[in-house]
């Protein structure tokens, strides 16, 4: 990995405890080094993007509490500047996939819960991640730090 490349920014928008330390696991496993960021609702993770700092990219629930996901992400495409982020909507599973993207949530990439450590990596490469060397995959992923 080169020196000077800064490694993204990893916000995950979940409520359930399991399914963030899942999500956690899942990137410890995969030995990712970037910073994961969580959000435990909309309200928190639209005050974070906005008034805080823009993750690089996003994985977002679409079932959280206050705003939810359908709602945080209709106020990221509103944004100019926030609507630049990729965002992997994770869903409840098949079904409520399908339904996603039949409605027109507009998102980078999909993926039914439970998150899959494959299915994560394939949706991050898919994204262009790894060959501008913004995942590192080299060392232990730092703690979870909650918002």
């Amino acid at each position: 990995m080169r020196e000077n490349v800064k490694l993204a920014e990893i916000l995950l928008v979940e409520d359930n405890p399991a399914d963030i330390e899942l999500t956690r696991h899942v990137f410890e496993t995969a030995g990712l080094c970037n910073t994961l960021r969580v959000a435990m609702n909309g309200r928190i993770a639209i005050e974070y993007i906005f008034n805080e700092r823009r993750p690089d990219l996003i994985l977002l629930d679409l079932n959280i509490p206050g705003l939810d996901g359908h709602e945080v992400m209709k106020a990221l495409r509103d944004d100019e500047q926030a609507a630049r982020i990729p965002i992997i909507v994770l869903t409840g599973g098949e079904i409520e996939l399908e339904i996603a993207k039949r409605c027109g949530v507009q998102a980078s990439q999909f993926i039914a819960k439970p998150l899959a450590l494959n299915t994560l990596l394939n949706c991050v490469r898919a994204l262009g991640f790894f060959k501008l060397g913004l995942i590192c995959s080299k060392r232990p992923l730092p703690a979870v730090s909650l918002l």
